[in-house]
């Protein structure tokens, strides 16, 4: 078992033996598979004859148990008609058979049908009887009918008729009704192992001794009739769903009407084909018996040439685990003594490439954790030794980008002492090597100048080292006392060019990290720190005045309009005006004051070390002070502004975090004040704030639950005192708070962007309600919706505009969309170009609240106006106020001079309506007339307007 188990161990023993035994075992396998087949064959043909002689045998009896009921049946006939009236059952013819198995009923009947009885009883009727024999009847033979049993499923009755005269064919018949399980000795039968079945005429079963399988009997009965009668023919078919099968042809004819029956046999091909199983199973063991024999021997002889082999596998494996000492001898002058001597040659080699490679690898785990050239130096210097037969190195490092020429340098100094001094070096405009240079020190400070600074001694063998990564040095290694290298091929150039790959590697790194961490916590743009380092050194400095009892101040910063002039000037010109701002905001603060872009046009200001909020507003005074003058942007000169939130610690918060939200909410309130503002974080400041955030989500489900509803103020026609149109105003009816006015809301919807979603539905249900008016026959010129400065800068504001105006199916004409003056200046050009394509439309455009915005001449002057509505403001104190009578009478001839409507808002006296009718004013709004309605109430108001102007 040892030989097996040491050869089966070895892969090229077991391939050898392998092919031996497959040798061997293919041509024993090929000739116990033919002689299997031969005694199969042989079992098979044996099988089918014994069948078939079976079939005979059974056949034979059959026939000879029919024959002799027949012979009987035309015996009784004889004596019946040469004896009239003969009782069979008592005469002397009546012999064993009738009182035997073979015969149930003994009979005669006349061609009317009558019936009589000798023996036994006949249940079915001689009619029916003579109705299924007579197209089956042949004159001078015997008649075989066989019927299904009444009542009984798969049972057979089987008769046998004979005239009882020979010269009356067609008179009375006798009839026997046979015993069909005597007829085929049915207890014999099922008593055989054999499948036996007796089938009719046509293949249909009369007898089966067991129940045979599905298609058995369909198969074997199709053979038969295609066999030509050569059994060794169709041997190879015996087989039949399990069964060695044959059948034989028990002929009739000669006798009966009947042509044939079919005897069929099938011998169970389990016992019929045991032998060959047995004999299969003695001829495994013997080629089993052969395998172990050829396997042995083949062992035996493969073994005695391999182990030279087997004790160069264990030396490879001890090699490949590290044992670089291992060796290898054999005796003899053969091959395996040549490769046990090329064997050991390698792992010498081996041994010293595998130490020098710990050497460099220890090099470079631990360059990777220097982070710095001083720290990589240190490196060098305590790794190095013993690496190549080297005494002295000296280095130079360059720190400028791309190879600058400027650099730091390490003179030549002996291994195992401590790196020296670094030299600054800042003129290296000498040329540099590209390779491996060796010579002695003379001839290559020459060539390289530059080395002269690392004061290697001039008659000893120098060996320059240049470091580059990417076309580009980064640093010059000289090593001092290295023997010169005289072949290529030597392996000590190998390991130099390894270092020099290993220290461009660490020193590319350095850069890398140096430059990712510049990245990572400073801003690309104004080089300030970023969000994130701003955070980690608020966080520490908040630590610290923790530790110290001390404070500190946070300012938040953001710049006024930078949104508007990014947008209008570009994202170049953005970021331009950023950088001037770092830089001005740099150049004004002091050195412990730590500033840093924050995100967008926000920056952080973080002061160390105050409490007073004097120290802080005069910090915030230097940073207006920057904003003064203009910033030049290439040809432009740009204005702008800044707003501050202050908040201090410890008050104001006790974690960064904190502090950043409460300097972000302070400066957010300065930015609702005038631009250039500045606010101190307060707890009323956030109360106001968190005010204004639940407003702003409470809007938010206003909106998707549409809880506003439209009040109409009603324009008067001062000729008639009839109501010719009427301005839509939005109200907020707040589930719990109740009706809240516009502007309470408004703002906050436009700062938040939700302003679109309002106005749009203000405008629907506007149009819808006018469009509702007019089909209950209420005659209005027009309705008048206010429109945000914000909607005016969606550029889908027009298409809109016509889509709600198609939907709803009023006039162009029939819409007034009133505008601010504040709203138009945002962005004059393109709220023109909007303003143009409604009133091309048809839609009426009014100037609300004219007078009271900027310029207004200036712009009134491009703009397709309408309307104009003289604000509240002039109108209040008419008409004792000689100022506003100047205003309003100005205001008056100016819009008829360019042909534009006039109304007047808040007219709340008598006196005020004639007044400014007396100015050319046609229409006007205002309490005197009526206070802002709900729709209902307008509807109301403006039928009774009307009724009374009739009347």
């Amino acid at each position: 078992m040892r030989i097996f188990r040491r050869a089966f161990n070895n892969r090229i023993a077991s391939r050898i033996v392998a092919l031996f035994v497959a040798a061997a075992l293919l041509p024993l396998i090929l000739l116990a598979l033919l002689t299997l087949n031969q005694v199969e064959d042989e079992l098979q043909q044996q099988g089918s004859h014994q069948a078939r002689e079976t079939a005979k045998s059974i056949g034979m009896d059959v026939f000879e148990r029919l024959q002799s009921l027949t012979d009987n049946l035309q015996l009784y006939a004889r004596v019946v008609n040469n004896e009239p009236g003969t009782v069979l059952s008592r005469g002397p013819v009546t012999s064993e058979v009738l009182h035997g198995r073979h015969v149930e009923a003994l009979f005669s009947i006349d061609p009317q049908g009558g019936v009589t009885n000798y023996f036994g009883t006949l249940d079915t009727t001689g009619k029916m009887l003579l109705d299924k024999i007579y197209h089956q009847r042949i004159p001078g033979k015997v008649s075989l009918l066989i019927t299904p049993a009444k009542g009984e499923r798969q049972a057979l009755e089987i008769y046998l008729f004979s005239p009882l005269s020979a010269e009356k064919p067609n008179g009375t018949l006798l009839g026997l009704r046979l015993d069909p399980e005597s007829l085929w000795d049915r207890e014999q039968l099922e008593s055989r192992p054999e499948l036996i079945c007796i089938l009719g005429e046509y293949g249909a079963p009369l007898y089966c001794n067991r129940e045979p399988p599905a298609y058995w009997i369909g198969k074997l009965y199709q053979r038969e009739y295609q066999r030509a009668g050569d059994m060794q023919a169709d041997v190879e078919k015996t087989l039949l769903e399990g069964f060695l099968s044959a059948s034989w042809s028990l002929f009739l004819a000669p006798h009966y009407q009947v042509n044939q029956w079919t005897i069929a046999v099938g011998i169970p091909a389990d016992s019929a084909l045991a032998p060959a199983q047995s004999f299969g199973k003695n001829l495994i063991l013997v080629m089993l018996l052969s395998l172990v024999f050829i396997t042995f021997l083949s062992i035996r002889s493969i073994r005695a040439t391999l182990h030279p082999l087997g004790r160069l596998l264990e030396a490879t494996r001890s090699l490949s685990s590290g044992v670089f000492m291992t060796r290898v001898a054999f005796t003899g002058s053969d091959e395996f003594q040549e490769l046990g001597n090329s064997f050991n040659d390698m792992a010498s080699r081996l041994g010293r490439h595998f130490q020098q490679q710990q050497t460099l690898t220890r090099i470079s785990q631990a360059l990777q954790q220097a982070e710095t050239v001083e720290r990589i130096m240190g490196v060098l210097f305590t790794h190095l030794d013993g690496l190549v037969e080297m005494v002295q190195m000296g280095a130079v490092f360059w720190t400028g980008a791309g190879g600058a020429r400027q650099g730091i340098a390490w003179p030549v100094t002996t291994f195992g002492h401590p790196a020296p001094a670094a030299v600054e070096l800042l003129n290296l405009n000498n040329a540099l090597p590209t390779e491996i240079q060796q010579a002695e020190s003379a001839e290559l400070l020459r060539r390289y100048p530059v080395i002269a600074q690392l004061t290697p001694d001039a008659e000893t063998p120098t060996t320059l080292l240049p470091v580059r990564r990417n076309e580009t040095h980064l640093a010059l290694l000289v090593f001092s006392g290295l023997p010169l290298i005289k072949k290529p091929e030597d392996e000590r150039l190998t390991l130099l060019r390894q270092l020099g790959e290993i220290l461009a590697i660490a020193l590319d790194n350095a850069l890398l990290q140096q430059r990712l961490r510049h990245q990572a916590f400073f801003d690309t743009l104004t080089d300030l720190p970023n969000r994130l380092m701003m955070s980690q050194r608020l966080q520490e400095l908040v630590e610290t005045q923790k530790e110290q009892n001390g404070s500190l101040a946070v300012i938040i910063l953001d710049l006024n309009r930078f949104k508007t002039i990014n947008d209008s000037l570009g994202h170049v010109a953005g970021d331009e005006l950023l950088r001037l701002v770092a830089e001005r905001l740099k150049r004004c603060l002091h050195p412990d004051e730590i500033l840093s872009r924050f995100a967008g046009d926000e920056f952080v200001l973080i002061i160390p070390g105050v409490a007073d909020k004097c120290i802080v507003e005069s910090v915030v005074g230097r940073i207006n002070d920057t904003f003064q003058q203009p910033f030049s942007i290439g040809e432009r000169r740009i204005s702008i502004s800044a707003s501050t939130g202050i908040s201090l610690f410890p008050q104001d918060g006790s974690d960064y975090v904190t502090l950043l939200k409460n300097a972000d909410a302070a400066m957010y309130q300065a930015k609702t004040g005038r631009s250039g503002n500045s606010a101190f974080y307060s707890h009323e400041l956030q109360q106001a704030l968190n005010a204004r955030v639940n407003t702003e989500q409470e809007l938010k489900q206003a909106i998707a639950r549409e809880e506003f509803v439209l009040y109409y103020q009603p324009s008067i026609k001062l000729e008639s005192r009839s109501v010719i149109g009427c301005e839509a105003l939005i109200r907020w009816a707040h589930p719990e708070k109740g009706m809240i006015m516009p502007n309470h809301f408004i703002e906050i919807a436009e700062q938040t962007g939700q302003i679109d979603a309002i106005g749009s539905w203000t405008l629907k249900r506007a149009c819808r309600d006018f469009k509702r008016w007019q089909a209950q026959n209420l005659n209005l010129e027009y309705v008048a919706v206010n429109v945000s400065g914000l909607q005016l800068q969606d550029p889908n504001f027009v298409a809109g505009v016509a889509e709600i105006i198609a939907e709803t199916g009023i006039q162009p004409r029939q819409l007034e969309l009133e505008v601010t003056e504040t709203a138009l200046i945002e962005d004059f050009n393109a709220s023109l170009e909007k303003l143009t394509a409604l009133r091309e439309l048809g839609v009426r455009i009014a100037v609300d609240d004219f007078g009271t915005g900027y310029a207004s001449l200036k712009y009134l002057k491009t703009l397709p106006a309408d309307k104009l509505k003289i604000d509240r403001l002039f109108v209040s104190e008419l008409p004792g106020n000689e100022r506003d009578v100047a205003i309003v009478k100005s205001v008056c001839t100016l819009a008829l001079q360019l042909r534009i409507s006039l109304l007047a808002e808040g007219v709340e006296t008598r006196e005020q309506a004639a007044f400014l009718q007396t100015c050319g004013v046609r229409s006007v709004q205002g309490y005197h007339f009526s206070r802002p309605l709900p729709e209902s109430e307008f509807v109301a108001f403006a039928r009774k307007r009307e009724q009374f102007c009739v009347a």
